[in-house]
């Protein structure tokens, strides 16, 4: 995850295993910077998910075939909520880690699609497995999934809102995000 701004590379076509590294370590500067605020820390992670990850094909992936039961304009509210899901739940889970400590190695392309894996080391020096799935979409690498010790992202999201939407529809996945994010924003303020 990294910053939207000059410094921050444009994700390269062919380079998903450098791209991946320097989103990593732009995040990790991120979190740990002394200068900055939570909302600006926050305010930075939205843009480097916006910038950096496939969020609509995240979005539709997230709800599968219940995709196609909201109207444009629910599926244009559930996306913006999700962005920040998305963005708030990766800062929560990165902000332990130091940058010195992120190792990438190896990558595997097929097509389209992309693996990038790694490791960090955490505050109590146990090492995470990291996992990254990319879409190369229009030339660009953009992620469509990221694990910590193989626990995905998208499988998490997955269940959880397609559970709340089987439960009662768009109003039920709607109040299930809501909750998501006052859990996040009470994570974040510790």
């Amino acid at each position: 995850m990294l910053v939207a701004s000059p410094a921050t590379p444009a994700l390269a076509g062919n380079e998903p295993t450098g791209d991946v590294k320097s989103l990593v370590d732009r995040a990790l500067a991120v979190v740990h910077s002394k200068e900055m605020s939570l909302a600006s820390k926050r305010r930075e992670f939205r843009n480097i998910i916006e910038r950096h990850f496939d969020l609509a094909g995240m979005a539709r992936d997230s709800l599968e075939e219940h995709w196609q039961d909201l109207s444009a304009a629910e599926q244009s509210k559930f996306s913006q909520a999700f962005n920040s899901i998305v963005a708030d739940t990766y800062l929560g889970q990165i902000r332990d880690y130091a940058r010195e400590q992120v190792q990438i190695v190896s990558q595997d392309l097929s097509g389209a699609n992309a693996e990038v894996s790694g490791s960090m080391l955490g505050g109590n020096e146990e090492a995470v497995d990291l996992k990254f799935k990319l879409r190369n979409i229009e030339g660009e690498w953009k992620i469509s999934d990221y694990s910590f010790n193989a626990d995905s992202a998208m499988r998490k999201y997955r269940d959880d809102l397609q559970q709340a939407f089987e439960k009662g529809g768009f109003n039920s996945l709607m109040a299930r995000l809501r909750a998501w994010q006052v859990e996040l924003d009470a994570k974040l303020a510790r």
